[in-house]
């Protein structure tokens, strides 16, 4: 997901690589459960909760670098890096989590 995000608008076939790669690996986790029936190793709930932290972060590191890249090769800003870096800053300093419990406060009774 990191390639395709980062690489997309400079390697257009990355895209469709990335679509035949997943492809492989549902057929292939599909193969072992359904003729295996076991999974010998598996990934950790800390890696998966990782993996969506990093992804939060994509909305910040792919304008920032887009923003360095223009800096440093055209000596040009461009406006919707800008706006879009400082969207992911906002959305990463939002408690979310809070909001969300406020707005649906229904939803935390059952959690208890």
């Amino acid at each position: 997901m990191w390639f395709t995000y980062l690489y997309a608008s400079i390697i257009p076939i990355g895209a469709f690589l990335i679509l035949i790669g997943l492809s492989i690996f549902y057929w292939v986790d599909k193969y072992n459960l359904l003729r295996h029936s076991s999974v010998k190793k598996n990934v950790s709930g800390v890696l998966s909760a990782k993996a969506l932290v990093m992804l939060d972060l994509t909305l910040i590191i792919k304008p920032a670098g887009e923003l360095i890249f223009d800096g440093s090769i055209r000596a040009e800003c461009n406006y919707q890096s800008l706006i879009c870096c400082c969207i992911g800053i906002l959305y990463l300093i939002l408690p979310l989590n809070n909001i969300i419990d406020w707005i649906h406060p229904e939803k935390n009774v059952n959690k208890a």
